[in-house]
């Protein structure tokens, strides 16, 4: 069985968030493992391994996974299109100002950037602007998934919405996954959440555990994963604290907002919609 919903990213936009509201709901179903990742990094598994991740979801009336590297990467369209050509595709995006500050620090916290490069540098050079910056030409993505899925399989949501009226967008999501839009899912957990080392030497031993563990995940079945990921949960809860990271300097913003600027106005053309509180 393959999945009839994707949630396409993007990443860092509150897409862990809104897969495990949507997984609460009584018709819906998604595998334990959030990013399966198929269409960016597994597809050379084969379907059969695909399809595992969805055992079990017989009788469900939406079917769907979460994986935010699909609207970045561009090779994933086309298989997406060619395996799961009916599917429904959810983007959820976030003030990309916001979103490549959240990125960098999120990079930070598991080992993938170096703390030495500040974010005034990472963005403006190369590979941080291809992470952190690119990852925010939102509408440029979406236009890929346009060429080959109906704009009505397509649902953009916005974080900023998820936050202020959390009930009424998840209302819109059941609606557009056609299940029962009366449910009301439990909310008040945070997902995802960017946590920093509480001192040095515990981040020096975590930049060293960070390559063994990236290489040891893509020889390990999804099972092994999921009870290596117990152990730690609880070590991370002890060893990271959710630091708050410190504010973006005024130049950063004002220099983002520049380079965001025409991709925000070809997304709020997209969607009739103002976008201007983004800046």
């Amino acid at each position: 069985m393959l999945p009839n919903f994707i949630i396409c990213g993007a990443q860092k936009g509150g897409t862990t968030s809104l897969y495990h509201y949507l997984r609460q709901h009584p018709e819906i179903f998604m595998p334990e493992e959030k990013e399966v990742d198929f269409f960016a990094n597994n597809i050379e598994k084969g379907v059969a391994w695909y399809e595992a991740f969805f055992e079990g979801a017989e009788g469900y009336g939406a079917v769907g996974e979460a994986s935010p590297n699909y609207m970045w990467r561009e090779e994933t369209v086309d298989g997406m299109s060619k395996m799961v050509p009916d599917a429904r595709l959810i983007f959820i995006l976030r003030n990309p100002i916001r979103r490549a500050y959240s990125n960098y620090w999120f990079n930070v916290s598991r080992g993938l950037q170096r703390v030495q490069m500040p974010f005034s540098q990472a963005i403006r050079e190369e590979p941080g602007y291809r992470n952190y910056v690119t990852k925010g030409f939102y509408y440029e993505q979406i236009a890929r998934f346009l060429k080959h899925y109906p704009r009505e399989k397509i649902l953009v949501v916005l974080l900023e919405d998820l936050l202020k009226n959390p009930e009424e967008t998840m209302k819109n999501c059941y609606q557009f996954l056609g299940v029962n839009t009366a449910f009301i899912p439990s909310l008040g957990e945070k997902h995802n959440v960017t946590v920093l080392p509480k001192n040095r030497l515990v981040f020096m031993a975590f930049n060293l555990w960070v390559p063994i563990r990236r290489a040891l995940s893509k020889i390990t079945p999804p099972q092994v994963r999921r009870v290596i990921g117990m152990p730690r949960t609880w070590i991370r809860a002890r060893l990271f604290s959710q630091a708050k990271p410190p504010s973006m300097a005024e130049t950063d913003r004002v220099w983002l907002a520049e380079a965001f600027a025409e991709h925000n106005r070809q997304l709020s053309q997209f969607l009739n919609r103002d976008l201007s509180f983004w800046n």
